[in-house]
């Protein structure tokens, strides 16, 4: 039980009854030297407030309003630091001052001890790492400091080893969240993004009667998919490189040559959710595509490969795809 305050609780003291927080008059530790030394305060849930006490007794206080919003109210003392009595040479030593002298020492302790005030008035203030033995270690806080403890945040002036980019800073994110331009060759388990000039490639054999949609089949009209009948498999792990492209043409009223997308199905038939899409918009009617797709495989894995239309944009007369499979080396 603590010697330096008192706390009551909706919990165990609800309602009007003595010490209830639905009432105004509460019993305070009972050591202390003066009752003005006495200080409340009640905790919403988030926030300590301090409450304004209207009139004190013997050994209560009465607030100047109920204390409603609050779970918690707590009475403490928080004891003067200047002294109390001043010894003379000569004088006669009375009970009364030296018991003052010592209570004064005592209680000044406990509330230390006791984080009486729990916003951290009672605590110590401005000790630096160096005063203390083996500087600020975790086992020497008790449960560690909480983000609750700390009031808003530590500022970067506070931080013995800086904030930056330079040796031993620690590293701040900036206003977007994102990290600062750092040296990341120490990092590992880190997968980097290749770019399609990063390989040699170096061609498939494949069935050229699979790698080209034939302009006489090629009717693709508003919404629909098509699918090449080729079935293309994975030889090794790797990266691969697979390619889209032909001519769009367009033709009639219905037509339009600059909306349209490639597709790249893995391990599935065409069309399928499995697939990767780019969308592709030739500058007119008639004119060239490409679409280029980075992917690694596993040996045994299969690709199919499709173009979905808004309009007609490849015409039996006039348009063609064609598909190319490499793997890098």
């Amino acid at each position: 039980m603590a010697n330096s305050y008192v706390e009551y609780t909706t919990a165990s003291n609800s309602g009007t009854g003595t010490n209830g927080l639905g009432q105004k008059t509460f019993t305070v530790p009972t050591n202390f030297i003066n009752i003005n030394d006495i200080v409340a305060k009640g905790y919403n849930g988030s926030a300590w407030t301090e409450l304004t006490i209207a009139s004190r007794g013997t050994t209560t206080v009465e607030l100047s309003a109920i204390p409603t919003g609050y779970a918690t109210v707590r009475f403490f003392r928080r004891s003067s630091t200047e002294p109390l009595v001043d010894f003379q040479t000569g004088a006669t030593l009375s009970e009364n001052d030296l018991d003052t002298a010592y209570r004064q020492g005592l209680f000044a302790a406990q509330e230390v001890a006791e984080d009486a005030d729990p916003d951290g008035g009672s605590g110590i203030g401005n000790i630096s790492n160096a005063q203390l033995a083996g500087g600020i270690t975790q086992d020497k806080l008790a449960g560690g400091i909480t983000n609750a403890q700390l009031a808003g945040s530590i500022a970067d002036d506070k931080l013995a080893s800086g904030v930056g980019t330079s040796a031993n800073n620690l590293v701040k994110l900036d206003a977007n969240a994102k990290l600062p331009a750092v040296d990341g060759s120490q990092l590992t388990n880190i997968t980097q993004q290749a770019s399609l000039a990063a390989y040699k490639w170096l061609d498939l054999d494949q069935n050229d009667a699979n790698t080209t949609i034939p302009s006489s089949s090629i009717m693709v009209n508003v919404g629909s998919d098509l699918a090449s009948s080729g079935v293309y498999t994975c030889p090794v792990d790797g990266v691969y490189r697979a390619t889209i492209w032909g001519m769009a043409g367009g033709e009639g009223g219905n037509s339009q040559s600059g909306i349209f997308s490639c597709y790249l199905s893995l391990n599935d038939a065409f069309p399928s959710d499995n697939q990767y899409s780019l969308y592709v918009s030739p500058a007119t009617t008639y004119s060239q595509f490409s679409a280029n797709f980075l992917i690694t495989c596993s040996a045994s894995d299969t690709l199919r490969w499709g173009i979905q239309a808004n309009r007609r944009t490849l015409h039996a007369s006039h348009g063609q795809a064609t598909f190319k499979l490499e793997h890098a080396s």
